[in-house]
């Protein structure tokens, strides 16, 4: 047990477990405002799932450019905004577009209720825009 602890702790803190760590918890944080944003919208103000998927995912975009740009890859030369927050919306638009295709399956065709397939989806894209943020957008 000490063994995987030791291991564990060995790779969250070389640098690119950290970079992992601290990505997870950002997204962790901006995720949270994502889906609750996607309920109220869907539920008090009665928007369509996936527009209110795509306003909240919009929203959770922008926090998490902001956020892993300043505290954890820590590339914040002005030189570079243009460029990075370009690919950055790229591969942002891209999970987007996987997101509202997983919700719209998983809604229509498997009839879960859209806040559960929120979170599959949250899941299942978090990996295609972290590997994106780390190695194009970040590097």
């Amino acid at each position: 047990m000490n063994s995987l602890i030791l291991k564990l702790k060995n790779y969250f803190f070389k640098e690119h477990g950290k970079n992992f760590f601290i990505y997870l918890s950002i997204s962790f944080f901006v995720t949270s405002i994502d889906y609750s944003l996607l309920f109220i919208l869907t539920h008090f103000f009665g928007i369509f799932y996936l527009i209110s998927s795509t306003i909240s995912y919009c929203l959770g975009l922008t926090l998490s450019y902001f956020f892993n740009r300043f505290f954890n890859f820590k590339k914040n030369t002005y030189d570079s905004f243009t460029k990075q927050y370009g690919l950055f919306v790229f591969f942002a638009l891209m999970g987007l577009f996987f997101t509202n295709i997983i919700l719209y399956i998983l809604v229509h065709f498997f009839s879960l209720h859209y806040l559960l397939a929120k979170i599959f989806s949250i899941c299942l894209v978090f990996f295609w825009n972290y590997l994106g943020s780390r190695y194009v957008v970040f590097r």
